[in-house]
């Protein structure tokens, strides 16, 4: 076990630095179950764990190959609640954009067309309160919220942005959303566009040769972070962001881990 990225409990504390079983298998060790009876991973709770040495030797053994990086297992007790929740309105969303297809949609309408026209009847048709409905969509890890300069590390999300988001992007999938936190604390590159200097664009790269390009946006007192968008990218256009002269660089790894 790793340290809490935050304040610990005296619950959480005693497990620090620990040894835990993922299967109770290993003789002398307590397992996950029982650290989490004892208090580990309670509401509000944030910690993490990585595989050993021993279990990537063991893998190695079973699939012929070892993984090129040992990967930390983040757990987040709070985002048990907050993915149910997700789901939830991500369906809502849904919903809403199915709504507003058939009363937009024509035949032969190219996608850039369809695109206005969905987002045109969302700004003017759907009520404001809908709209503005808010939640949270998970957290953000401490190199962000210092880019950011926000003074908590909530994720918040409209349905109108999730609206919009997935009227312009259909490919994303309520399991990518579900890993934003994920693709948020392995961020290859992190910087500000000058006509925007609010918000921070945060590119993620995935094994699979996926890029995400996520933009996050704090208020002006700092006290909300909201999910601007969220969308896949690739490389040529990711180097054609970073070289633009209009740009403040805050963290650029993408070199290192694409070669």
């Amino acid at each position: 076990m790793g340290d809490s990225d935050y304040h610990e409990c005296d619950e959480c504390k005693k497990f620090e630095h620990q040894i835990l079983s993922l299967t109770g298998q290993t003789k002398g060790y307590t397992t996950i179950d029982e650290a989490k009876e004892q208090g580990l991973f309670h509401p509000n709770c944030i910690h993490w764990f990585e595989v050993t040495d021993k279990v990537l030797d063991e893998y190695e053994g079973l699939k012929g190959d070892k993984p090129k990086n040992k990967k930390e297992i983040k757990y987040d007790g709070r985002l048990e609640s907050i993915n149910k929740a997700f789901s939830e309105h991500y369906d809502k969303a849904k919903s809403l954009v199915k709504d507003i297809r058939n009363k937009v949609f024509k035949k032969g309408m190219k996608a850039g067309e369809y695109q206005k026209a969905a987002l045109d009847y969302l700004r003017e048709k759907i009520p404001e309160e809908t709209k503005k409905e808010t939640f949270r969509i998970g957290t953000i890890p401490q190199e962000i919220k210092t880019a950011l300069g926000a003074k908590n590390d909530d994720l918040l999300v409209s349905i109108e942005t999730l609206t919009k988001n997935v009227i312009k992007h259909e490919e994303m999938s309520v399991d990518e959303y579900l890993k934003i936190n994920q693709y948020l604390r392995n961020a290859d590159a992190l910087f500000k566009k000058q006509r925007n200097r609010q918000a921070l664009q945060v590119i993620a790269f995935k094994q699979d040769n996926a890029y995400y390009q996520i933009v996050l946006k704090s208020t002006l007192d700092k006290r909300e972070n909201f999910l601007q968008s969220f969308h896949k990218t690739d490389l040529t256009n990711i180097k054609k962001e970073l070289s633009a002269k209009t740009i403040k660089i805050i963290k650029n790894n993408l070199n290192k881990n694409t070669t």
